[in-house]
């Protein structure tokens, strides 16, 4: 049966993701500063006024595709759980996935480094991690703490993860399995919980990163990460 015309919020959807999918392509290309909602209206050939009805402004389409990007880790860090059962795996994946691709490519480490240093996406990343966090640790007290402190918690970690991202974002060469098992410590030390076979835990993020099948930003990472 063939398919009618698209409604209105189909185009929409489609002229959102577009304007995304531009963006993000001249973000690691250009730089996220550097570029300006000229060049994305350009690239993407549409109108001023089909940016703006969609996004305030380039911060705007960050934090969009920021917020696709959790969704997608999320999904992945209780496939992890499900198939491992490895719980301290699962909860340190979203920050390893981070400096896994910022170790292998300047421009997309620059990018999420410009992610950290906005308190809005940060707050973004509390809140997401936050909520799916404390589902994982209620057995470790996690989830009776208060929530301003378990926010102050969830800062630290999400910190130190940008900070050691800016590492990589200014051509630092450390090995990224190094700092993955510092995550995993912070994590351990910073809510409480034992990490009982470390080595088998970061092998279950390291084998899953490097079989190149998990998407991120759109693309596998099979595919290559732009420099």
């Amino acid at each position: 049966m063939a398919r009618g015309k698209m409604s209105v919020q189909e185009k929409r959807d489609i002229a959102r993701r577009q304007i995304m999918d531009v963006s993000l392509e001249l973000f690691l290309k250009k730089g996220f500063e550097e570029t300006t909602t000229r060049d994305i209206i350009a690239k993407a050939g549409i109108l001023n006024g089909s940016l703006y009805n969609r996004f305030k402004n380039k911060d705007e389409i960050l934090i969009s595709i920021l917020k696709d990007a959790i969704a997608d880790i999320m999904r992945e860090s209780e496939e992890i759980f499900r198939k491992s059962k490895n719980f301290m795996a699962a909860l340190s994946f979203p920050g390893i996935l981070q400096l896994y691709v910022a170790s292998r490519s300047v421009g997309i480490a620059k990018l999420i480094y410009v992610v950290h240093c906005r308190w809005e996406a940060v707050n973004i990343f509390i809140n997401i991690f936050g909520d799916w966090w404390t589902q994982f640790v209620k057995e470790f007290n996690f989830a009776s703490i208060d929530s301003d402190k378990s926010r102050m918690i969830l800062s630290a970690l999400i910190g130190s993860i940008g900070n050691m991202v800016g590492y990589y974002a200014n051509r630092g060469k450390a090995d990224y399995k190094d700092a993955s098992k510092h995550h995993v410590l912070a994590i351990a030390t910073t809510l409480g919980v034992p990490v009982v076979n470390l080595s088998e835990t970061l092998d279950i993020v390291f084998n899953l990163l490097e079989s190149g099948e998990l998407n991120f930003l759109g693309h596998k990472l099979s595919e290559g990460l732009t420099e």
